[in-house]
């Protein structure tokens, strides 16, 4: 639950064209692009946008790759206690359940009745940088799974024990992983990664960025659907081509 205007996130929407109808370019017609995706693992509507994002690296996979940073915008001193956060995000969890199909979870709701507890994703965040280090291939599912795990299923991202039940489904070592996402020197590194995501330009997320020819443009900021999302990158493509 970032703190976007929802209302200029719907005006957005409205003013986007339908670009779908731009024929896929084949892999001699341009440069394989590189889709960057800002997340939170705290962010609700990150939350929301999972299977969007999944659904564009799906139709899209043979012209771009995609690369998952972290915002960190509830990380570290940025984070909050629940008490200071639950009633915002008690008033948007209808908003991305209804735009996204995604629901929360009883257990989560009872979380939120804490006020004590530790709204920050810090460890989350660093626990994804590890594994896009150590298994590229699994950052996006993994990174969906840690969300899934503390919206629907209210899991604490503070303690080691949920990243352990999440790691059974990665072909990661569990103490090795451990002993990274405890670490001062991990903990440094993903300050340093919000820093570089904020340097992109993101003010809300979700967020996506196009790179190419060492250009950086952000495509959207704010929930979106993969239809858009995907004719904005296929727009842009034919855009660049263009030019």
């Amino acid at each position: 639950m970032n703190y976007l205007n929802t209302d200029s996130l719907i005006l957005e929407e409205k003013s986007i064209k339908d670009f779908t109808v731009i024929a896929k370019p084949q892999n001699n017609q341009v440069k394989k692009i590189e889709i960057i995706y800002g997340y939170d693992p705290l962010c609700g509507w990150c939350y929301g946008f999972s299977n969007e994002i999944k659904s564009v690296m799906s139709d899209l996979k043979h012209i771009a790759n995609f690369k998952l940073v972290n915002g960190g915008i509830f990380a570290g001193y940025r984070g909050l206690k629940m008490g200071y956060i639950s009633e915002h995000i008690k008033k948007n969890m209808k908003n991305v359940s209804e735009r996204s199909g995604r629901l929360f979870g009883a257990n989560f709701l009872s979380l939120l009745d804490n006020d004590n507890y530790s709204y920050d994703s810090k460890k989350a965040s660093i626990a994804v940088a590890i594994m896009r280090d150590t298994f590229e291939e699994g950052a996006f599912d993994f990174a969906s799974d840690i969300q899934t795990a503390f919206f629907k299923y209210g899991k604490d991202i503070q303690l080691d024990s949920t990243y352990i039940e999440l790691l059974e489904d990665y072909p990661v070592d569990i103490n090795y992983f451990l002993n990274r996402l405890n670490s001062k020197t991990e903990a440094e590194k993903v300050e340093f990664e919000f820093l570089n995501t904020q340097l992109l330009g993101f003010e809300g997320y979700p967020a996506c960025a196009i790179k190419m020819d060492n250009k950086t443009e952000i495509l959207s900021q704010g929930y979106l659907d993969a239809s858009q999302i995907t004719s904005k990158i296929l727009y842009k493509i034919e855009e660049i081509k263009c030019s």
